[in-house]
């Protein structure tokens, strides 16, 4: 799969942190090459969103995600912008059919945009906008090796700052697929240069 299906990293800015029932503000998106574990050129997406409704808005998430009302209120409603991200993805495409989508990428993106995602496409009848079972979620691969570093928090801005990142625009979609995307390069390099054998992993009693 990684092999094949290009990568979406992809993140959304949103008016509150219930992923089921908070409104987009603005989506941010690039592609990864498979392959080259690159992120493709002239691959990135950004579009903000006018809120349907303002009073939704939670005032932290303006502050956090430094958007004004007053710009928003000019941007395109989230009908439009969703099928354009929609057919941004198509671009992407490996192959026609289900398995030719790309696969979803991103910080925290299992529990959070996934969930946003899975309400717009049902809402405005988009299908396969990604591959159907796999994912990508590098807050997962942060966790997976928490047991041997001194990381106090798993939050996407401390781990910019344990891993070193620049900060600056972070709480932008585009920005912060683009340091997703950093960060899934990095740990998928990192398992590629790591030769397990696991066939027949456990033949002969070696459950250990």
């Amino acid at each position: 799969m990684l092999l094949k299906n290009n990568l979406c990293f992809w993140d959304t800015e949103t008016s509150s942190i219930d992923p089921k029932t908070t409104q987009i503000l603005s989506i941010g998106a690039v592609i990864v090459d498979p392959k080259k574990l690159e992120i493709i050129p002239d691959s990135e997406f950004y579009s903000m969103v006018k809120p349907e409704d303002v009073a939704r808005i939670e005032a932290k998430a303006l502050e956090i995600n430094k958007l004004e009302l007053s710009i928003l209120d000019k941007q395109p409603t989230i009908d439009i912008v969703w099928k354009n991200f929609a057919k941004y993805t198509e671009k992407y495409r490996k192959e026609k059919g289900v398995w030719g989508g790309p696969v979803s990428c991103g910080y925290n993106i299992s529990k959070f945009d996934e969930v946003i995602a899975n309400r717009m496409n049902e809402r405005f009848g988009i299908n396969n906008m990604f591959h159907p079972t796999h994912q990508l979620d590098v807050m997962l691969d942060i966790l997976r090796w928490r047991h041997q570093e001194d990381i106090k928090s798993i939050s996407f801005d401390n781990m910019r700052k344990y891993m070193g990142m620049i900060s600056a625009g972070a709480h932008n979609s585009l920005q912060d697929s683009k340091d997703a995307a950093a960060l899934g390069i990095k740990f998928l390099k990192l398992y590629r240069s790591i030769k397990i054998r696991f066939q027949d992993a456990f033949s002969n009693g070696n459950d250990k």
